[in-house]
């Protein structure tokens, strides 16, 4: 057996079934914008972080590439560094203002990574991929890292801070 029919009880309760409150939707906008912050800062460090990766593969290309030139040319090819608002690296004569984008000088791309030191004289000579070992340390918001070069010539990367890279 049905109830009777009320009908301005029926009217009432649709009227407050129809939409949200302007509390829910404040709570919802408030969990959003949230959700974004954390979702962008979290895209910044992992941009940053591939940037500061690129710059060392990068970074490793250039010292390998000087590496068989002087194998080839049987020369040497001792490295500078010069300490600008990014660095650079570079071999050959020095030049005595600021950097340029030539073959033998090497800049970061991203603005955030710096050329930060360069430890010992590292260089290339001879035709047995011979090297004066040393290291560059480069850095940004996301980390160090430090491309190592042995007396063999061998050019690894590494973490600054991880166990195996002294």
């Amino acid at each position: 057996m049905v109830g009777p029919y009320y009908p301005a009880q029926t009217a009432a309760m649709n009227k407050k079934m129809a939409g949200f409150t302007l509390m829910e939707l404040m709570i919802v906008l408030t969990l959003i914008a949230l959700l974004s912050g954390g979702a962008l800062r979290g895209w910044r460090g992992w941009q940053q972080a591939r940037h500061l990766e690129e710059s060392v593969h990068s970074l490793r290309l250039f010292l390998q590439r000087l590496r068989m030139e002087a194998h080839w040319q049987n020369s040497r090819r001792q490295l500078w560094w010069r300490a600008d608002q990014q660095g650079c690296l570079g071999s050959g004569p020095a030049p005595e203002d600021a950097c340029g984008r030539t073959r033998t000088v090497w800049r970061p791309v991203w603005p955030e990574v710096r050329l930060d030191t360069l430890r010992g004289e590292p260089g290339f000579y001879g035709k047995r991929d011979a090297a004066w070992p040393g290291s560059v340390e480069l850095h940004s918001p996301a980390g160090r890292w430090r491309v190592l070069i042995s007396a063999r010539g061998r050019i690894r990367a590494c973490r600054a801070d991880s166990a195996g890279c002294r």
